[in-house]
């Protein structure tokens, strides 16, 4: 039998125990019962685009790292977190993990501000009452849940199929995008830029290969998506000159796209599947690989 490491995916670093910690304190009890609901707490936060440094495998019962045990038991040797083994019979015992008095104290001194932080805030707090509502599902309906949204169990084929699918929906609409673009309209360039980089993602997680049990092309589907989703009712939209977002249903529009365009960088380069422009070194690469090592 292979130990735990060997079965996990290479990590770029060792994930903190920041996330156990956070998805402790999403449940009223501050508990969670097996590892499988743990796991998959966690794959749901890092696919909405928290910083979850995890990465997930895709197991029979959906993406899995065994690492995050090992980061519960840890914080048990900190005392910030309580874990117990239920005996039950002719199967594995339940793992119970229990955010302490002394845990919750520690998270919210050192973490509350990371997540205070976070952008987009509205919807990152929409995303964790999903969550929070997700543990009133026993585990085999929450492990459905997410076979079903992020496509884990179904064969590289059907994943490729509808990603192809995504992939051309995302240029039909960007097209009619184009035809009627404003320069000057932040609408226009937001729904081009987030259909231009989904597409962009999909594609490479095609190359890198759909056959591996890497979770993250399914991160990048799911988001992909969600950007085609309100690409499509951002299509045929009024030409806007203010960048900034108010109260109405365009912002809305604009600002779910644009959360989600944020997720999809998250995950996209959590799994090296495709970098993010955002600073100048990652420009420096992106110019470097576009124009041949001119720059």
């Amino acid at each position: 039998m292979k130990d735990a490491k060997d079965m996990a995916p290479q990590h770029v670093d060792r994930p903190t125990e920041w996330g156990v910690l956070f998805a402790l304190t999403l449940p009223e009890n501050r508990t969670i019962k097996g590892r499988v609901r743990l796991n998959k707490t966690l794959a749901l936060l890092q696919r909405d685009g928290f910083p979850i440094r995890n990465r997930f495998f895709n197991d029979k019962m959906g993406p899995f790292d065994p690492l995050i045990h090992e980061d519960a038991i840890e914080l048990e040797h900190e005392r910030l977190v309580s874990h117990e083994e239920i005996p039950i019979r002719n199967k594995e015992p339940l793992d119970i993990y229990r955010l302490d008095d002394k845990g919750l104290r520690f998270f919210q001194q050192k973490y509350s501000c990371l997540i205070d932080n976070l952008p987009y805030k509205r919807l990152f707090n929409a995303g964790l009452d999903l969550v929070r509502r997700s543990f009133v599902f026993s585990t085999s309906e929450l492990v459905d849940r997410v076979h079903e949204e992020l496509l884990t169990q179904k064969p590289p084929e059907v994943l490729r199929e509808k990603m192809d699918s995504v992939m051309n929906s995302l240029g039909t609409v960007a097209s009619s995008v184009e035809e009627n673009r404003l320069d000057s309209c932040p609408v226009c360039l937001e729904v081009l830029g987030c259909s231009d980089f989904a597409v962009k993602s999909l594609k490479l997680a095609i190359e890198k290969g759909l056959a591996t049990r890497d979770t993250g092309k399914n991160m990048v589907y799911y988001n992909a998506q969600h950007i085609l989703h309100w690409a499509s009712k951002l299509v045929r939209h009024d030409h806007v000159t203010d960048v900034r977002l108010g109260a109405d249903e365009l912002s809305r529009f604009r600002e779910s796209i644009c959360y989600r365009l944020y997720c999809l960088e998250e995950n996209a380069e959590l799994y090296g599947i495709a970098r993010p422009i955002r600073d100048e070194s990652s420009l420096k690469d992106y110019l470097q690989e576009h124009l041949g090592g001119l720059v």
